[in-house]
């Protein structure tokens, strides 16, 4: 579903629209709007799918998601003792791979956590949780609200998100959350997030293989937890999304005057 954003230029009593699309489908607004409003996408990998939709290029611009830094922030002793899932339960997010994973180390200790929302997360929530409770190596935490969630983030090794081959993610916003709570992460490297987070530096970009992610996990200690905080605080704050928003719509209203 696009988010719209209505910004009105009082003094000459007319709208400006700019719609946000979180993902990388491009079938709404329906043409012609989407070739005269302008739009933002989450990623210069979204921008480019864009193209298969005929979206003019030119009135599309990338604004990264941003986080709440002093809501989403790292644990005075983190235990760092447990690998995390957080994100929804479908296959395109990588669910089965992580759960592979925690077969292969009975001997580590790996947490799922996510909502299901909608019918399509309660029926692959159903085969996550079917197959998780075969693992006693795996907890469930069901529903986390915000301070579950920071909790979370904070005291795992690593997130690890490792997407399904052939799906393509607009951005990854747990990813940036993990990433201000100063946790690493592990994630699919056909992900927006790696415009901003650098391979080797915050984590590891994988692609979806058990064997690729065994090869991050194992190398998790060589990321320094004071880069990730660093990086959301520098690039991924909710105060810069919101600037740059404002900068936007400054920059499309003096385009009409």
């Amino acid at each position: 579903i696009a988010e719209k954003f209505y910004f009105w230029e009082r003094r000459r009593y007319r709208g400006v629209v700019v719609w946000n699309r979180n993902g990388v489908g491009f079938d709404f607004p329906r043409p012609p709007a989407n070739s005269y409003w302008h739009g933002v996408c989450l990623s210069n990998l979204a921008k480019e799918e864009a193209r298969k939709w005929d979206v003019p290029l030119d009135k599309l611009h990338v604004i990264h998601y941003g986080v709440d830094t002093d809501a989403y922030k790292p644990a005075p002793s983190p235990s760092r003792d447990y690998w995390l899932y957080l994100s929804r339960p479908h296959p395109d997010k990588g669910i089965f791979t992580f759960l592979q994973l925690a077969k292969r180390y009975p001997e580590e200790r790996f947490v799922i956590a996510f909502q299901m929302a909608s019918r399509d997360h309660e029926y692959w929530g159903a085969k996550v949780l079917e197959e998780a409770r075969k693992l006693q190596n795996v907890t469930y935490v069901p529903n986390p609200d915000l301070r579950e969630k920071v909790r979370l983030y904070s005291n795992a090794k690593a997130l690890i998100v490792p997407l399904n081959e052939g799906y393509l993610e607009s951005f990854g916003l747990v990813a940036a959350e993990s990433l201000a709570c100063s946790t690493p992460i592990i994630y699919g490297k056909r992900s927006g997030i790696f415009e901003v987070a650098e391979d080797g530096v915050h984590g590891f970009a994988v692609n979806s293989s058990v064997e690729d992610v065994e090869r991050a996990m194992r190398r998790i200690d060589e990321i320094d937890p004071k880069e990730c905080r660093r990086l959301a605080e520098e690039k991924l704050s909710a105060r810069l999304w919101a600037e740059k928003y404002v900068e936007l719509y400054n920059k499309i209203v003096g385009e009409k005057k």
